[in-house]
């Protein structure tokens, strides 16, 4: 039994990277949770329409990230997650750090317990657009869709793609419980 309430996760990074690793540019990474009110049906509408490919994540139970591959600055993210049903958290702390990071894996107990399960593809958008995607955030959805025995049909050839490079990183989170602690019940 966790008895801190301290997991340790990976996620992937909002960073598009060249062959330098230098940021070309980012990804719009959002996160619906039961936190910002959203529903599946809210989230779906929000996303179905944004330009190329969309990718849609159970995290938990009505619980969803939605990835949109997409190659812009940080400050048009910044303009597309304020405009959708976005955690404001998720909002703020990528802002203030530079870049966006989602949940990749499941969440573990100090003991190696599996807390919560990695995040399942549900769904993946391709609608055309003339803007850049993200080739290694590509490459990772279709590992991810790979691992999950998803089959997913993206067409590169159809897209201008960009980067060479995308970052993981591992880090720690806490219980359910513990992310409301101190919040009243009206925000």
């Amino acid at each position: 039994m966790n008895t801190d309430g301290i997991l340790t996760t990976t996620g992937v990074n909002s960073q598009v990277l060249d062959k330098s690793d230098n940021t070309v540019g980012h990804i719009t990474l959002c996160d619906y949770d039961d936190t910002c009110g959203a529903t599946y049906d809210m989230m779906l509408e929000e996303t179905i329409n944004l330009e190329g490919i969309t990718v849609i994540l159970e995290s938990s139970s009505q619980s969803y990230h939605v990835w949109n591959l997409t190659v812009r600055s940080k400050t048009q993210v910044l303009e597309t997650k304020a405009g959708l049903h976005d955690d404001s958290k998720h909002l703020c702390i990528g802002y203030r750090r530079g870049s966006w990071t989602l949940r990749l894996s499941g969440k573990y107990e100090p003991n190696g317990d599996v807390y919560k399960s990695a995040p399942q593809i549900k769904r993946v958008i391709c609608n055309s657009t003339d803007l850049p995607q993200s080739r290694p955030h590509i490459n990772l959805v279709q590992a991810l869709a790979d691992r999950q025995d998803k089959d997913i049909d993206i067409d590169k050839s159809r897209y201008n793609l960009q980067g060479q490079s995308a970052s993981t990183e591992q880090y720690m989170t806490v219980v359910d419980e513990l992310k409301t602690f101190g919040e009243s019940e009206d925000g």
